[in-house]
């Protein structure tokens, strides 16, 4: 069969539109190829450069993963199901229970209804000036440990407002805190080492001094007697 010279110039030309189409597509996705990366590279800049500011860890850190190993190694003496478990700031409960495997009551599972009270209750266990709802809790929690670090005074109107609890009981009109604050379990533990509360022991404390002569950070865990 032969081609009329037309078909040839036809053929021709679309053979040379479609390779110029196939280059732009091609173009193109190069193009979107290199978009996405830049939108991606953008989005991920704060945490890459955080990432990179970060230490590989604080005076805080290095103390909370010593003593951790140390309670491992505590509580392993122990006989039977570990049917207790462990209190401390919800931002720990998942550390402690990986590195000791023990249950913890706060964590940092947000937004789930039996989370949020185990949050709630940790705080209340700390903090609350009831000492009956403090054994209600420990009861209730099956607590063996007490772990604690010292609790920055600049976020306890933010942990109240979590637990529930009435600022006024603990602040001044001036923005003091009153007396009442010392009846706490943070201030009777952290203060006095829970000399005054008959049903808990200091078993461990490890603190960091800095070059002032200040407590840079701090950790003790108490046993439930």
């Amino acid at each position: 069969m032969v081609l009329s010279p037309f078909i040839a110039v036809f053929a021709a030309a679309a053979v040379a539109y479609l390779k110029g189409f196939v280059e732009k597509i091609r173009v193109r996705r190069w193009i979107a190829h290199f978009a996405a990366a830049a939108l991606v590279l953008t989005i991920q800049t704060p945490a890459i450069s955080h990432i990179f500011s970060m230490k590989v860890h604080s005076t805080q850190d290095t103390l909370v993963l010593k003593s951790l190993e140390w309670l491992k190694e505590y509580d392993e003496k122990r006989s039977g199901v570990k049917d207790y478990s462990v209190i401390a700031p919800w931002h720990y409960g998942h550390l402690i229970t990986y590195m000791t495997g023990i249950p913890n009551v706060a964590n940092n599972f947000f937004g789930i209804p039996v989370h949020d009270r185990g949050i709630a209750e940790g705080i209340r266990f700390f903090f609350t000036l009831d000492r009956d709802e403090v054994k209600e809790i420990i009861n209730n929690r099956k607590i063996r440990y007490i772990f604690m670090t010292p609790t920055p005074k600049e976020i306890l109107k933010t942990y109240f407002g979590i637990a529930g609890l009435d600022e006024d009981n603990y602040y001044t009109e001036k923005g003091e805190l009153k007396v009442e604050y010392t009846q706490t379990m943070e201030y009777q533990l952290g203060v006095f080492n829970g000399s005054k509360i008959p049903f808990v022991k200091l078993i461990y404390e490890d603190r960091s001094i800095d070059e002032s002569g200040k407590t840079s950070a701090h950790v003790k865990i108490f046993e439930i007697r």
